[in-house]
């Protein structure tokens, strides 16, 4: 049995179950299919949905600007200075600048003030976020020293999220991990149209989320729903062209407030005589669960909202197979049972926790395959892989159904799913096995 056609008995067992009490009502211009759930490889249908959110990642200039997510106020207390000693020797500086204080995050301590003519030292910066404080002064006692530039601060969907995410619950949960432009071959030649022809490609380089989106994230996207502006035109655009960014016309596909966003994220239906629930919840035994029952709108909407976008799917099947290196697996080109969750939990579970994290890939990322769907950019086209651009290729053409990398726990076979298997759904269908990870520029 091919991939495609196994995705499509997968479909087709699935029954409609509480696709939220957000069917058939009529939210004000809030349009959404009846239950148009996945139609992976094919037109069969699941669980309804839709979704939203946006915001841009905060980024401190230099001197710490001051703002909420933005940087952080900078003062700079001027060192009185010392009178000048006998034989010249310079007097103590005063203490440096503060450093940036940023977002989240504090900025860098003051310098201490040094001796004869060297200034204050630089304070540390303050974690991942703050700048370090500027040198001292001159030898007739320090000037203060200039506020350091400011870091990048934490997505909106980390803010005061502990790390807990990872093989030893310690890592952040919003980790990205960079991964180095290059040319690879994408697809295999294998006799299968859904799967190749392979073909050249040349990345630029371009940031991934380590981890999926998980429930304590997702939360506070919820959070912040009815207060946030929803995205504008353009936004989470590819290699910065508006063109493959946010359209307008996708507001109204967006749930209307925070309550029908919770419901939507609540889906669940039967699969194989069994109920499938999405992982939503308040608990926090939760938080660290992927999160499901994303259909695209709200997948693209979040990452947008969380300073992101959706990666392409040569990004993703980049990222995935190691690049030049091709990997049938994202650990390599053999099978390892236990690695992925991938058949084996029958149920989604925390992020980087399948195998003690041993399934890692080669850049660094965690459930590259196994736990849950993760939606791209782009759109399903059998032809595309035949004419498709070498330079950061790119299909928002073709039909109205994005793809989908990377497999499911419902998944019973490895070869149904390696790093460069594809599959597509509809695009507004919340589904307990679909999820997201979200690129950053």
């Amino acid at each position: 049995m091919t991939h495609r056609n196994s995705v499509l008995v997968w479909a087709s067992l699935i029954l409609t179950f509480g696709c939220s009490a957000l069917l058939g009502e009529d939210f004000g211009g809030y349009e959404r299919a009846e239950c148009d759930g996945l139609a992976a490889c094919a037109g069969a249908t699941s669980s309804g949905g839709t979704s939203a959110s946006g915001g841009s990642r905060a980024i401190n200039g230099s001197g710490g600007l001051s703002a909420s997510s933005l940087g952080g106020s900078t003062s700079a207390s001027g060192g009185s200075s010392a009178s000048r000693a006998v034989s010249g020797n310079g007097g103590t500086t005063g203490s440096g600048g503060l450093g940036g204080m940023t977002g989240n995050g504090l900025g860098g301590g003051t310098g201490g003030g040094g001796v004869s003519d060297t200034g204050g030292s630089a304070g540390s910066g303050g974690g991942d976020i703050g700048g370090s404080a500027g040198s001292g002064g001159s030898d007739i006692g320090g000037s203060a020293g200039s506020a350091g530039a400011g870091g990048v601060a934490k997505p909106p969907s980390c803010a005061s999220l502990q790390n807990t995410c990872g093989p030893n619950a310690d890592d952040d949960c919003c980790a990205s991990d960079a991964v180095p432009g290059g040319f690879f071959l994408m697809g295999r030649d294998n006799g299968n149209d859904f799967e190749g022809p392979a073909h050249a490609a040349t990345l630029s380089s371009f940031q991934l989320d380590r981890y999926e989106a998980t429930v304590g994230r997702f939360r506070r996207f919820v959070d912040a729903y009815d207060t946030w502006l929803r995205p504008t035109v353009g936004d989470g655009a590819y290699r910065g062209d508006p063109s493959n960014g946010w359209q307008s016309d996708w507001n109204r596909r967006l749930p209307p407030d925070s309550a029908a966003l919770r419901s939507a994220a609540s889906c669940g239906f039967i699969y194989q005589g069994r109920l499938l629930s999405g992982t939503w919840s308040e608990l926090a035994s939760a938080q660290t669960l992927a999160i499901g029952c994303l259909d695209w709108y709200t997948a693209f909407a979040f990452c947008i909202w969380d300073g992101g976008r959706l990666p392409t799917e040569a990004e993703w099947e980049y990222a995935a197979a190691g690049g030049a290196e091709r990997r049938r697996y994202p650990w390599g080109d053999t099978w390892q049972d236990g690695v992925a969750n991938y058949g084996t939990y029958n149920r989604v579970i925390s992020v980087g926790t399948a195998g003690a994290g041993a399934g890692r890939a080669r850049f660094g990322h965690y459930d590259m395959i196994g736990n849950v769907w993760e939606w791209t950019r782009d759109n399903w086209d059998v032809n595309f892989y035949r004419s498709a651009p070498r330079e950061d290729p790119l299909n928002i053409s073709g039909s109205a159904e994005p793809i989908m990398r990377g497999a499911t726990f419902t998944a019973s076979r490895p070869e149904d799913n390696q790093t460069f298997s594809r599959a597509w759904a509809e695009r507004m269908g919340f589904n307990p096995a679909i999820g997201v990870r979200c690129a950053r520029d």
